[in-house]
């Protein structure tokens, strides 16, 4: 497709402002050198950073081109986000094939997906908390019960109350209800 041909994007963003994309054709032009494919700057096919923002991984999969270039990043948010689609009862979880194979190409990556477990742990409090509605059972598992345990003893006592951690360990909550919170703590002063 020429350029001729090309919609121009800012009738698909309705009519808001795009940047200017700098294209460079491959090969030599007028005596000069252009760079080719493989010289251009690798950008992430998430989120078209370069290398400077984060560890880029190339060849993962069977993509060519600019599909090729992922920010290691980049690519373990999207299978978070595959990860939270997916139903939360264990019975129901099974291993989704988006983890291991690119969904473009359809090739296996050939580096392994990190597990349900540590992705789950990438998870920050934010998150959490959007996933959580009316119903939900909030449950802990042994190893964080045990985890809980273990660096209760190494408390001292005065810490060991006041943290929380008691109230987790083997605990089980059924969510009942959820409402906004405003990010204080209101103590109560008696005079």
């Amino acid at each position: 497709m020429s350029s001729a041909e090309r919609a121009d994007p800012s009738e698909e963003l309705g009519g808001q402002e795009c940047p200017t994309p700098v294209v460079a054709p491959a090969g030599k032009q007028g005596g000069a050198a252009v760079a080719t494919d493989e010289e251009e700057e690798a950008l992430c096919r998430y989120c078209f950073d370069g290398p400077e923002e984060g560890k880029m991984l190339s060849s993962i999969c069977a993509c060519t081109g600019g599909q090729k270039h992922v920010h290691e990043d980049c690519l373990r948010r999207w299978q978070r986000m595959v990860l939270v689609s997916q139903p939360t009862h264990p019975a129901f979880y099974r291993d989704d094939v988006r983890h291991h194979t690119c969904n473009v190409c359809a090739a296996d990556f050939n580096i392994p997906p990190p597990t349900r477990h540590e992705l789950m742990a990438t998870f920050t409090g934010a998150e959490i908390a959007a996933l959580i509605s009316e119903g939900c059972v909030i449950g802990s598992h042994r190893v964080f019960s045990a985890e809980l345990e273990r660096q209760l003893r190494v408390m001292a006592p005065g810490q060991a109350l006041r943290c929380g951690y008691r109230h987790w360990i083997r605990g089980v909550y059924l969510i009942t209800g959820v409402s906004e919170d405003d990010g204080m703590v209101r103590l109560p002063v008696r005079s």
